[in-house]
């Protein structure tokens, strides 16, 4: 499964069975698996470097979301389009998705698409010699103590707390995820 391909690390897999997935939806004409699908895809493209295919697949999963009436999952893919702009540099495309993203007031560590904006957020404070900032919002992700919020999400967004944590002067570099890397 892909779930299995992501935990051992063969993203090469789990793209592939992600894309399967995506596949099957589209025949069976199962519009409403297609958002999720499409997530799972985007996230495998990350891994493995393929940040074009990736954001493809954000746009087409973000559209499907927005037609079957599933937000969260579009706002998902707004969240990791984002992301992957921001990766790339193209700071135009990372802060008008952004700007589409629709977090409910009040929502905590454990809103996905919040966790996403936090972490596109957190990249371009890091392009934009901000590392402080780029380490609060990366912290803001996931509570390695109590294991509350997208611990998924701040896994992915590692390398670049690893990038901006030596530069911030934070007087306590987090130590859970820094440990995860090594």
């Amino acid at each position: 499964s892909r779930a299995a391909s992501m935990l051992l690390a063969d993203h090469p897999a789990a793209w592939q069975s992600a894309a399967s997935a995506v596949e099957a939806a589209q025949a069976a004409g199962d519009v409403s698996a297609l958002p999720l699908a499409h997530l799972l895809k985007a996230q495998s493209g990350y891994w493995l470097g393929r940040y074009a295919a990736a954001e493809d697949t954000c746009r087409e999963g973000a559209r499907v979301a927005r037609a079957c009436g599933q937000d969260n999952y579009r706002c998902d893919h707004l969240g990791m389009l984002a992301v992957l702009a921001a990766i790339r540099g193209d700071e135009e495309v990372s802060r008008r998705s952004l700007r589409e993203l629709v977090i409910p007031p009040g929502a905590g560590r454990r809103c996905r698409p919040r966790a996403l904006s936090q972490w596109a957020w957190a990249v371009l404070d890091v392009l934009g010699c901000r590392p402080a900032e780029a380490v609060a919002r990366l912290l803001s992700i996931a509570d390695p103590v109590t294991g509350q919020g997208q611990g998924a999400v701040q896994f992915m967004a590692t390398p670049w707390l690893v990038e901006a944590a030596p530069r911030s002067r934070t007087p306590a570099a987090p130590p859970a995820p820094v440990a995860a890397c090594r």
